[in-house]
């Protein structure tokens, strides 16, 4: 009987020890937020999809969506300082990380972001309407404000991308702006007013 409760009571010990590590131990956080101005949310990705204000210092965790007002930005910074994400007014991005991949989906609107690789085995993948971009030591401004085009602005910085219908791709490391729509990824190089379009911050901050 001795033995029994024993084992009774180390099977109780184990199963709490389970329970308290699923429970209160969480994945650490991809980011957080960094600076804000204005009227922001994150939507959280459990499945009560809790909605909170944007504050600074709150986590940006996997399949999180942060949602940026009108007269509004939002900055991000993920914790090993990779990744640095400008969310513009009016804009909607998601989140999602795995074990292999780092992915930033603009929904709505537009943002600036800023990768650095370092070698990392993790890759880094941006996502709007019609474009498949792969981060390596990149920096872009990019809008889906245009149902029909996504406008990328590079900034010299290798960048490669393709279309998420015929299987197009095109590389730079040029400044250039680039349409790509479900029909043509084109490099607008130097022929086209990149002020017209891109937002007055991206010439006066980065």
């Amino acid at each position: 009987p001795h033995g029994l409760k024993m084992k009774f009571y180390r099977k109780s010990y184990l199963s709490f020890i389970l329970f308290f590590c699923f429970t209160f131990v969480e994945a650490k956080a991809f980011a957080y937020i960094e600076n804000i101005i204005g009227d922001v949310e994150v939507i959280s990705s459990k499945s009560e999809r809790i909605v909170s204000s944007g504050i600074v210092g709150r986590e940006i965790n996997s399949g999180d969506i942060v949602k940026v007002y009108d007269n509004s930005f939002c900055d991000i910074s993920s914790e090993d300082n990779r990744t640095f994400v400008r969310i513009d007014k009016q804009s909607e991005v998601k989140f999602t990380i795995t074990d292999e991949t780092r992915e930033i989906s603009l929904r709505l609107g537009s943002a600036y972001v800023h990768h650095t690789n370092n070698n990392a085995k993790k890759k880094a993948f941006v996502f709007s309407n019609h474009s498949q971009i792969y981060l390596t030591n990149s920096q872009i401004w990019l809008t889906s404000e245009d149902e029909k085009v996504d406008k990328i602005y590079t900034f010299g910085d290798e960048l490669n991308i393709s279309d998420k219908f015929k299987g197009i791709k095109k590389k730079t490391n040029k400044t250039n702006m680039i349409y790509s729509s479900s029909n043509d990824i084109e490099i607008l190089h130097n022929n086209i007013d990149f002020k017209s379009i891109v937002p007055e911050y991206i010439f006066n901050e980065f």
